[in-house]
């Protein structure tokens, strides 16, 4: 057996060994007895047939690959304490090539972790600041949630409420099938899907119309983001929202316990401030991890990264699988999912 010390990279030992022949012979002869015992050969009903028999209905090149790699498996401690290399996770094997036999160990290394002094780090706090338009914007929420609805008969208008029917198919497959459904319509109420309030513009009660949108690359269901729907939806009612006048009845109305809009306009800055003083802080505590980790020496071997990516890819794979009745169905959705997308 010869083994090399080829190289060092990325926290990542890379071996190549090349097997005695002898020594492979005998895993190849152990793979071809083990294949032996699954096959139905003329005049050895019990699987036992000679080497010479079952190479003649086994090709060489179907045991070469677990034949080697049984044998780096098998070898694969020793090398590495041979050539004084401490392993820190389970060692990958790949094989290089069948004849001559050649095969690589990559032993992954102790990662090297050296944190920065914090106490260097020079890292500024972003001051929380309310303004007039941060307290206006929560007004108008609150004017919106206790407005009344009127039924309407004229086309759709933003702000309007609608009771629809809608559908979605892509590829001819539904993803989306309400009926009755209540339907705010704003432009940003179905952030997840941008267009579609805008579809319903001008629209009329009991009127059936179809169109086009392509969802975003970030929908949530990453099988369908990117990809064009068509949606059809019927409009069973239209009703109007009236809105109340901004002022001290209207703040009454929102908090009962204030008496003027003033106060209200208080307490509304009161909790906002508090809120974006807790946002602020965590995003402190966020550039402070994200300065510590920039000035600090992270060095980790390459195949931790490929491990997870592999365990994460898995997953993802039993998840679809968990959402699919048949094995046609499964396939199907994991022909949808772009790889490579996720893999990064």
């Amino acid at each position: 057996m010869k083994v090399t010390l080829d190289r060092t990279e990325n926290r990542t030992t890379y071996i190549i060994v090349e097997p005695d022949t002898a020594e492979l012979d005998k895993y190849v002869e152990k793979i071809y007895k083990r294949m032996g015992k699954k096959m139905q050969i003329p005049n050895y009903p019990d699987g036992n047939a000679p080497i010479d028999v079952l190479k003649e209905h086994i090709a060489k090149e179907q045991v070469m690959g677990d034949a080697i790699r049984e044998l780096a498996y098998d070898d694969c401690s020793k090398i590495i304490i041979d050539q004084n290399i401490e392993n820190w996770l389970q060692p990958m094997i790949t094989i290089l090539q069948f004849e001559p036999p050649k095969y690589e160990i990559a032993v992954a290394l102790k990662p090297i972790v050296e944190i920065a002094d914090y106490r260097q780090l020079k890292v500024e706090p972003e001051p929380p600041e309310v303004t007039d338009a941060d307290v206006d914007a929560i007004l108008e929420k609150q004017r919106i949630k206790i407005g009344t609805l009127d039924p309407v008969d004229r086309p759709v208008k933003y702000r309007d409420l609608l009771i629809i029917d809608v559908t979605g198919t892509v590829d001819d497959k539904p993803f989306i099938s309400k009926r009755n459904s209540k339907f705010f319509v704003d432009e940003f109420f179905v952030p997840e899907i941008p267009g579609f309030a805008e579809q319903l513009i001008d629209a009329n009660k009991n009127e059936e119309f179809s169109f086009k949108l392509t969802l975003p690359e970030d929908y949530t269901d990453k099988l369908l983001a990117g990809k064009e729907a068509d949606f059809t939806v019927t409009i069973h009612d239209v009703r109007e929202l009236i809105l109340d006048e901004i002022n001290d009845d209207f703040a009454k109305k929102v908090a009962p316990d204030v008496s003027s809009l003033e106060e209200l306009k208080k307490r509304i800055r009161y909790h906002l401030t508090k809120e974006k003083e807790m946002s602020a802080e965590t995003r402190f505590k966020e550039k402070i991890v994200g300065a510590l980790i920039q000035e600090s020496r992270l060095e980790y071997p390459a195949i931790m990264v490929d491990l997870q990516t592999k365990q994460l890819m898995e997953d993802y794979k039993q998840e679809i699988k968990s959402s699919t009745k048949t094995e046609s169905e499964y396939q199907e959705k994991l022909s949808m999912v772009p790889m490579d997308q996720i893999k990064k």
